[in-house]
């Protein structure tokens, strides 16, 4: 399980909101004591056939090389930021919006998630702790892309 996770190579964690079900995953297993030469559980092992059955549309996906048209930088340009949280997983999204006259723009920039903690916290502070790291990445978002606005 672990090899196959380690085997996605993703800097930006676009695929995050897929990586992170595994995560999950393994995180189960951890709690569970379940050592490496003991069987799955049943609904453990249906769900990592689940997800390894979804692996090969990742190649389907299409990112393209470039975020920022250049041609569009006298437009306006914003950065989205969204997050949210569960019991399972926190996750955040940075998207690029630019708007002129040929329309409206909107690429995804960069994600974040992660499991969230075993130990028991609440609902509202895993949606701050969420809140923090969307703030963060946008930062270096916009830093990167070297937006002289901020909203």
């Amino acid at each position: 399980m672990l090899q196959a996770v380690g085997k996605i190579f993703d800097p930006l964690e676009l695929t995050s909101s897929f990586t992170v079900r595994m995560k999950c995953i393994i995180q189960d297993l951890w709690s569970e004591e379940i050592q490496w030469v003991d069987p799955l559980l049943t609904h453990i092992e249906k769900e990592w056939k689940k997800w390894g059955e979804e692996i090969p549309h990742l190649g389907s996906l299409k990112i393209p090389r470039f975020v920022l048209d250049f041609t569009l930088l006298e437009d306006d340009v914003e950065l989205h930021s969204f997050c949210d949280a569960s019991k399972k997983a926190e996750g955040a999204a940075i998207y690029l919006g630019t708007e002129s006259n040929n329309g409206i723009f909107v690429k995804l920039v960069t994600s974040k998630s992660r499991a969230a903690p075993l130990k028991c916290v609440t609902l509202q502070r895993l949606e701050l702790l969420g809140s923090l790291v969307t703030a963060c990445l946008a930062c270096k978002v916009k830093r990167f892309v070297n937006l002289k606005k901020s909203c």
